[in-house]
Formats: C-alpha cells, structure tokens, sequence
C-alpha cells in the first residue's frame, strides 16, 4: 500500500499470489491458490468481525458504551454487538470510498496504540491505579519505554499519518475517515451521562430503603 499507493492498489484486478502460483505451479495451482486466498479473506474478516464484537462488549462493561452494547445471550455470545458491526461496516461500503475507510483504519490504529500506551503511563504514575491487582505488572524501566513510544505514535505518527493519507488519497476522503473516528466523541459523552445518572438514582434507591 505504501510503495503503490491506493489507486494502484484497487485498480489492480488481480492478486501478485494468484500470477505467482500460476507461473509456479500452473492452472492447477492458480485455481486451489484462488480458493486460499477467499478463504484467507473470509477468516480475516470473520477475525476483525468478532473481534469488533467483543472489542464493544468490554467498552460497555467498562462503561465507555452504552451499556446496551455489554449484552450476551444466553450462549455468552455478542449478538446485538455483532448487527451493529455489520450495520456499521455496511454504512462505511456505501460511502463508496475504499481510501476513506483505509484512513479511518489507519489513523484509527495510531489512536489505539498512542492512548493505550499514555493509558499504562498513568496507569504506573497514580498511586491510586498502581495498586490495583493485575496479572501482569511490566518492570518499572517499561514505564518510559512506553511513554517514548507513545509521544512517538501522538503526534509524530498520527500527523504523519494524517499527511500522507491526505496525498495518498486526498483530504476529502482523510476527513471523512476522521469524521468516523470523531463520532465515538459524543458517544462516549452520552455513555458517561447515563452512568452519571444511574448511579445518581442508585444512591437516591439507597437512601430511600
């Protein structure tokens, strides 16, 4: 993607595995390498898919969602988390912009990565955090690793990003991948009201009994 750019990338119809499979082992070998590869896509997508459902299950259990996106049925699996995905990815097709989506992946990923790491650095650094019980506790040398990897990813990646999908694919197509992103913003807001409120209501329940 990066040497070819996303232009080059979508207009190319055929894969550079199917042509070698087909020099390497002939028709035969072209065929059986053509169901590899959708079956390789299926399991791609069947990853990221439940992965994205799960990912909301926990958001919402730590209340950064609605708690509506917390729910399982009675098999532990995240059903309504999973219409929604596919209800969201559907939205993304019909933008009828492949390099929008790639750039709300791609900026969406150096946000994941930069929070997380500034998440562990204050994590270590409050007291009230650090002595909370883990599984795992990272020796104390890693607590600046990550926050250098962390200045790293915001800005330096995150601008850098944001610049080269602006002339890889236009700014037209970046701002609409972060307009994606942005719309987590007013949500998490939301969520946070509502956990103000149901716990404002379960002291008042408290009280009264």
């Amino acid at each position: 993607m990066g040497a070819l750019g996303t232009d080059a990338v979508i207009n190319e119809p055929n894969s550079p595995m199917l042509l070698l499979a087909q020099q390497s082992f002939g028709s035969v070998g072209a065929t059986i390498t053509v169901f590899m590869l959708i079956a390789s896509m299926v399991l791609i997508i069947q990853t990221a898919f439940f992965g994205s459902a799960r990912a909301m299950e926990s958001m919402a259990k730590e209340e950064n969602l609605p708690a509506i996106f917390g729910k399982t049925n009675i098999h532990g699996t995240p059903v309504f988390e999973m219409v929604v995905t596919a209800l969201f990815n559907m939205a993304l097709i019909m933008l009828k912009s492949p390099a929008a989506v790639l750039a709300a992946s791609a900026i969406g990923y150096i946000c994941a990565n930069g929070i997380s790491l500034f998440a562990y650095v204050k994590v270590y650094s409050d007291k009230r955090f650090r002595s909370l019980p883990r599984e795992f506790k990272a020796p104390s040398g890693w607590k600046i690793i990550a926050l250098i990897c962390a200045l790293i990813n915001i800005p330096l990646y995150l601008v850098g990003i944001t610049y080269l999908n602006a002339l890889d694919s236009g700014w037209s197509s970046t701002l609409v991948g972060l307009g994606v992103l942005l719309l987590y913003i007013p949500l998490w807001f939301y969520t946070q009201r509502l956990v103000s409120k149901n716990q404002q209501n379960h002291v008042i329940k408290s009280k009264a009994a």
